[in-house]
């Protein structure tokens, strides 16, 4: 096909420049001349000559316009026209002036800044969710609702202007009920499977809420550096079903917990437990934005995007204007403790001196430069750790190229001089002496292994450490421009794998070979056309593997999370391996026989909306009961609730968890309090306990209200174990053992949970019946009757350290034909 060089004519419009080309169609900037010679940029969408055939890309295409043009916000990039020409549908939408959030993401790591200025995310989260709120509300022609919704939202699909706007694209997999139309039926997985929703991996039917987590996801990214859920397709949809991801606090400690609250509830698996609308999504952080940043205005965006892209601005003679005020608000925002640094972190804005004087720039107030850093000698701390910085601008030559189809940094692998030095040619001129307050970029400071040097091992020179200084001035500009020449023709048919580790310092083997470096470490010239296993390793911890597969000249972020082998644990890989061949059974019939409870596989994460919650202090001891009697649905009234405390690292996972009657139950060491019931069915609950809260050294009483419509959570069939098959008719005894690795709900030093939240009724089973709460402990038999199936699950606020299992066993009760063997002590429960 002809490309646009000065111009190609296409209907009424002139296509300019290509912008990317996707696997089914291609955008282009495109100008359109009205009349008396009015023009007005436009963005031309056009599907490509090949697939003008394909009926249902046509379609597809052809739903996108409908939707699109309907569509009026200024969150939303507008859609002017949709028609044909030689034979080619396109798609004629307002150009923005800027660049997807994509790109912006990786723009703002080259700058250091791995994750975005919280005030920053949060305005940039807003816009996109009233845009989706938009949509969600839209009504057609004869004012019924269209129930659009996007299934898309990600940040390629969200475009960012140099003036601060904020656009929601690509209709193109939206859903709706379109004017004269059905119901829409579609239930494919369509999208990018690290945003799907739970509903959306699971090919169910979607809704508005499916945007609302995928809106959460790509603020999680923003706020924290990285997906929620990484990994293969497989994985990541997994991890999507079970809602397993780091908590982000976890990875960001600058994260407040408010903060982490709206961001999990937007995250939560069931949808009746997120925000009922992106809308709510919206109020609840905008709230905590006035409280938090009341002086962040929106144009700090368009501020924020001068500095981020200032050399293409002056570069098209466009003046880059950052005030003062500005920048002392980057310098404030990205003020945080060291330990929010990723291990590939470069220095930020606020490692930054304040600027020399620069030769002046017509048309700019101030000026910002890329940050190279520079050791500064210092008796306090080692040399290792002695980096200041100094801004130094970078030739446009290192600036990473973009796949605009994928939408994924392009970056390029470091040349072996740099990544393993070997000794010098002996007509090499010997090294210049660096002076003593250089040093290297921090990204080549890093173990740079590139995997086709293992098979023949260097000698021990060659595996030296990079030189920490070279010299300032002509001498850096000359490396730097033929490092950037080499590392972009080196770039071909590989990738390379960031690969960190908690802890750090661990072992490395790729496809069985092992590497000389330790993790953080960066694994270049990986062949593309083929998968990788990566495996990690640190004495005393169960080893740690994935397999890995990327595009060429991409760069996977992989992080092993390590944890340590419990005592007397079975040898690397027979339970483990086991369980990876076979997982956790998520229902089983009698008789079941022994039945793994998994710490990972059957826990429910206690969401905030569905939950009656107080602060409490964790220096002090409260007494809890419960008083009063509700209902849930069934003949018996509940006179007792499940409780879930969170807490920091004094606050044992066994203490976590429990239930709530009329004897007060003694909290310690807990930060906040969440009370609730467990019933599928709430429409038909009625009445409320009243729950009790006394400080014990002031005797001061608090009271939570516990409705029993409103606080009642429903656990997913993915996050429970369900024993089906009871006879009503017939006494269990149900005893907890402990496995090899036993269950653990706080990470290893929370140690083991030795617990389990059960629920047992009669009937179908908890999605169709009421049941009652009790408490299963391990070594503590228990002896059930009048239930016809029972429900069990680890309560928890997040999955990303749950480890282990527990052993269930459920057997009838038979009477003895001799004496009875003495045996531990059983409680007897009677079913509703």
């Amino acid at each position: 096909m002809q490309q646009p060089s000065e111009g190609l004519h296409f209907g009424k419009y002139k296509l300019l420049e290509r912008i990317a080309t996707g696997g089914m169609a291609e955008i282009y900037r495109a100008r359109m001349t009205a009349a008396a010679g009015v023009t007005k940029p436009v963005v031309i969408k056009k599907i490509l000559p090949g697939y003008a055939d394909n009926s249902a890309f046509v379609s597809m295409f052809v739903n996108e316009a409908r939707i699109a043009a309907g569509l009026s916000h200024g969150n939303i990039a507008q859609v002017f026209d949709f028609g044909e020409v030689d034979g080619q549908y396109f798609i004629a939408m307002e150009w923005v002036d800027g660049h997807p959030l994509s790109r912006v993401l990786r723009r703002a790591r080259e700058k250091g800044l791995y994750t975005l200025p919280q005030p920053l995310a949060l305005l940039i989260a807003v816009e996109v969710l009233e845009g989706l709120a938009y949509a969600h509300t839209r009504l057609d022609e004869r004012g019924r609702p269209m129930h659009i919704v996007h299934r898309d939202v990600s940040p390629q699909n969200v475009l960012v202007s140099y003036e601060g706007q904020v656009k929601l694209v690509d209709f193109g997999i939206a859903k709706a009920r379109l004017a004269g139309g059905g119901e829409a039926e579609d239930t494919d997985v369509k999208g990018k499977y690290a945003y799907f929703a739970p509903e959306q991996a699971r090919g169910r039917e979607l809704d508005a809420r499916t945007d609302v987590f995928a809106a959460g996801v790509v603020l999680y990214e923003m706020l924290c550096g990285r997906l929620p859920f990484e990994g293969r397709m497989e994985d990541v949809l997994r991890k999507v079903a079970l809602g397993d991801f780091p908590r982000p606090r976890d990875l960001n400690k600058d994260i407040p917990p408010a903060l982490e609250r709206i961001l999990l509830t937007a995250l939560a698996v069931e949808r009746e437990q997120r925000f009922r609308s992106s809308e709510a999504f919206a109020e609840a952080l905008a709230r905590y934005l006035h409280t938090a940043a009341p002086d962040v205005s929106p144009r700090a965006r368009a501020h924020f995007m001068s500095y981020l892209f200032e050399a293409e601005l002056v570069g098209d003679g466009r003046p880059v204007l950052l005030p003062r005020e500005f920048l002392a608000q980057m310098a404030r925002w990205t003020n945080g403790p060291a330990e929010r640094r990723t291990p590939r972190e470069l220095p930020a804005l606020r490692d930054l001196p304040p600027p020399p004087p620069s030769v002046p720039v017509e048309g700019r107030r101030e000026r910002t430069t890329q940050p190279i850093p520079v050791v500064s000698p210092s008796s306090e701390a080692p040399a290792s750790e002695r980096v200041t910085t100094q801004p130094i601008d970078l030739p446009r030559e290192l600036t990473a190229s973009e796949d605009p189809d994928r939408g994924t940094t392009q970056p390029v692998d470091l040349p072996q001089e740099l990544t393993a030095p070997s000794a010098p040619p002996r007509s090499a001129p010997p090294p210049m002496a660096p002076p003593a307050n250089v040093a290297m970029p921090a990204a080549l400071e890093r173990d740079v292994t590139p995997f086709e040097d293992l098979a023949e091992p260097s000698a021990p020179e060659a595996r030296a450490r990079l030189p920490r200084r070279v010299m300032l001035g002509a001498p850096v500009l000359v490396a730097l421009m033929a490092m950037a020449a080499m590392l972009v023709m080196g770039n071909t048919g590989t990738f390379s794998v960031e690969l960190s580790s908690t802890p750090p310092g661990a072992t490395i083997r790729v496809d069985g070979r092992p590497l000389p470096s330790r993790t953080p470490a960066l694994i270049t010239h990986l062949p593309a056309d083929t998968e990788h296993l990566l495996e990690v390793h640190v004495t005393g911890m169960v080893p740690w593997s994935q397999m890995v597969r990327a595009e060429r000249g991409t760069t996977l972020a992989v992080h092993a999370r390590l944890r340590p082998r419990a005592a007397g644990a079975s040898p690397p890989g027979v339970l483990a391996s086991k369980q990876g061949r076979s997982p956790p059974l998520q229902e089983a019939v009698m008789p079941a026989g022994r039945v793994l409870l998994s710490a990972v596989s059957h826990s429910f994460r206690v969401p905030v909306l569905s939950a009656a919650e107080l602060k409490l202090d964790p220096s002090r001891t409260y007494a809890v009961r419960v008083e009063g009697r509700a209902s849930v649905g069934g003949p018996a009234q509940v006179e007792q609730a499940g409780y879930y405390l969170e807490g920091g690292e004094r606050l044992p996972a066994h203490e976590s968890f429990g239930l709530l009657g009329a004897e007060e139950r003694l909290v310690r060491n807990a930060t906040r309090l969440y009370v609730f019931l467990v019933d599928a069915r709430r429409d038909d609950n009625q009445g409320a306990l009243q729950v009790r809260v006394r400080e014990r050294d002031s005797g001061t009483v608090t009271t939570l209200r516990l409705d029993a419509r409103e606080h009642a959570l429903k656990l997913s069939r993915s996050d429970r174990f369900l024993l089906r098959g009871l006879d009503p008719a017939t006494t269990y005894e149900v005893v907890l053992r402990d496995s090899p690795e036993p269950a653990r709900t706080r990470g290893f030093e929370g140690g083991p949970v030795g617990r389990v939240l059960g629920l047992h009724g009669t009937g179908e089973g908890p999605d169709d019946a009421a049941g009652v709460l009790e408490l299963l402990e391990v070594g503590q038999p228990v002896r059930l009757r009048g239930a016809s199936w029972l429900q069990l699950a680890f309560p928890d606020d997040h999955l990303a350290d749950n480890t282990g299992t527990l052993l269930l066993e459920v057997a009838p009760v038979t009477p003895p034909a001799g004496p009875a063997a003495p045996r531990a002590p059983s409680r007897l429960i009677n079913g509703p």
